[in-house]
């Protein structure tokens, strides 16, 4: 009697543990799916060309993910099967961070004290550059406009810029 619950014990177990590994295994499976190179692809009102024709499967649509992050200006990456897309960073020495400015060129940043989204760039108590987030420009007290962007909350200025308003020597940092 003992044998026939040990034999008993044994065969659940195995069905037990194999079921778990069968449970969390993630499932990887073939479909059919149709190619639509008559879809077009729009974006910002504006027509592109796909290299790869988008897929249609069950009612949805799938876009190569590569060439829709280039064209969207994004980088992609592939790592521990999690796809990442982020910000493209042009060319380091092209461009400036907003926290080097305050920290190697001795600039202080004053916020304005109606709008959080506005503040200076200032040098010597005087106002060099005047960023607007609200409106997504920055301009110098004389009107001429620098560009920047913001890419995970760091504050990038061009320093072609910076240098044509004189804000930077060619020779600065």
């Amino acid at each position: 009697m003992r044998l026939k619950y040990l034999i008993l014990g044994l065969v659940s177990g195995a069905l037990l543990a194999t079921a778990g590994t069968s449970i969390a295994a993630p499932v990887i499976e073939k479909v059919t799916a149709t190619i639509r190179p008559d879809f077009d692809l729009q974006i910002d009102g504006e027509i592109v060309q796909l290299e790869n024709a988008p897929l249609n499967y069950n009612g949805a649509s799938y876009l190569p993910v590569r060439e829709l992050s280039t064209l969207l200006g994004k980088d992609v990456d592939f790592q521990d099967n999690t796809i990442i897309l982020r910000d493209h960073l042009p060319e380091v020495e092209e461009w400036i961070t907003l926290s080097s400015l305050v920290k190697d060129y001795d600039f202080t940043i004053r916020p304005s004290n109606t709008d959080i989204k506005f503040f200076g760039l200032m040098k010597d108590d005087k106002v060099l550059l005047i960023f607007d987030y609200g409106k997504g420009f920055a301009f110098t007290p004389e009107g001429q406009y620098v560009d920047y962007y913001i890419s995970t909350k760091i504050t990038y200025i061009s320093r072609k810029d910076l240098e044509h308003v004189g804000i930077l020597t060619p020779t600065s940092g």
